[in-house]
């Protein structure tokens, strides 16, 4: 069987190697780069940086320097040819280089902060962190200074948020808050306080719209939907002057986009409604819708894991139709169709 020659290596000259080591120290290329450009293995140039008594490793490092120093030129050349177009002043860029080094003058102050952060699980605000700030580390500074450091390194609490507020649209028709807290009525049928809610179902979010008349607390009507849309109020309203068809009746709501919608406008006045809304953002205005909901969710909803929409309807159904006709509320010993019955 015959052998295989041994092929030699190629032999390359001095100036080669010289050009070589130069492209690997001198330009700032990564050494395995230069290797495979000129078409030599990365161990021969490595020993040949090594012969012309140059570390590898330190080749390496001062390559890296140098290209950062060409990526932060670059970076330069970019930001002098956006201040030119932006056309900012000479003295106001070389300020904001001289800037670029200097320490960060709210670090030591944020430091503090976030270990009051970390002390109380992210849940103080700014005034508390404050009064921490005081008392813990004899820090004087104004609490909107505090707070201004917060939002800086994101540093804000992660409970009890202020929400926002969400505006669906320009208001078409807003009304004067007629009810104006006064929740005692003479007679059913003379004051309703509606309002919508959510109900979280292993399907998604239904909507629970109902009204309440205030003389008695009963439910007057109450319609679900899987969309937080006018007609689901719409159709309560159809529902409750079923039950209060002669009737004079003051509705009271809060400032949601359902109420003030041309459709809840026309319908009002249709039926001889007059509404009432609260004053923006005040719940308290409607705190008797709030505190039916309050209920159901304590005494219904929330003891049990709802799978469906069609589970969350049967469960309200059930529980509103045992809430007016059973449920005995403390003040009057009575249930709320009792007391509407002692009237008639």
């Amino acid at each position: 069987m015959a052998q295989r020659k041994r092929v030699a290596p190629p032999r390359y000259d001095e100036a080669f190697r010289a050009g070589a080591v130069r492209l690997a120290v001198e330009q700032g290329r990564v050494r395995k780069e230069v290797a495979r450009e000129l078409g030599i293995c990365d161990d021969t140039l490595k020993n040949w940086l090594k012969a012309a008594g140059i570390q590898p490793a330190v080749a390496e490092a001062n390559n890296h320097d140098a290209r950062r120093i060409k990526e932060l030129e670059a970076q330069l050349r970019d930001a002098r040819k956006q201040i030119t177009e932006k056309d900012v002043s000479k003295s106001g860029y070389y300020d904001f280089i001289k800037r670029i080094d200097k320490p960060d003058r709210d670090a030591a102050l944020a430091t503090e902060i976030a270990e009051c952060q970390a002390g109380c699980r992210k849940t103080y605000g700014y005034r508390r962190v404050h009064i921490w700030l005081e008392t813990k580390k004899n820090w004087k500074c104004d609490p909107k200074t505090v707070l201004r450091v917060m939002n800086k390194f994101n540093m804000l609490s992660e409970i009890r948020r202020r929400r926002k507020y969400n505006n669906f649209g320009q208001h078409l028709h807003k009304y004067a808050n007629h009810l104006n807290r006064d929740f005692c009525a003479e007679r059913p049928n003379q004051k309703w306080v509606t309002d919508i809610s959510y109900i979280h179902t292993g399907q998604g979010v239904l909507y629970l719209s109902m009204i309440r008349d205030l003389y008695d607390n009963s439910i007057v009507a109450h319609r679900t939907g899987t969309e937080q849309s006018v007609n689901l109020v719409l159709n309560t309203i159809r529902d409750a002057k079923k039950e209060a068809a002669a009737a004079e009746v003051q509705l009271h709501s809060d400032q949601g986009f359902q109420y003030t919608s041309h459709g809840y406008f026309n319908l009002t006045k249709e039926y001889g409604i007059t509404p009432s809304m609260s004053r923006r953002g005040n719940c308290l205005d409607n705190a008797m819708a709030e505190n039916f909901f309050s209920i159901l969710k304590t005494e219904c909803i929330n003891r049990q894991k709802i799978h469906s929409f069609e589970e969350a309807k049967m469960l309200i159904d059930d529980y509103i139709w045992f809430y007016n006709h059973e449920r005995v509320q403390l003040k009057t010993k009575l249930t709320p169709l009792d007391i509407r019955r002692q009237f008639a």
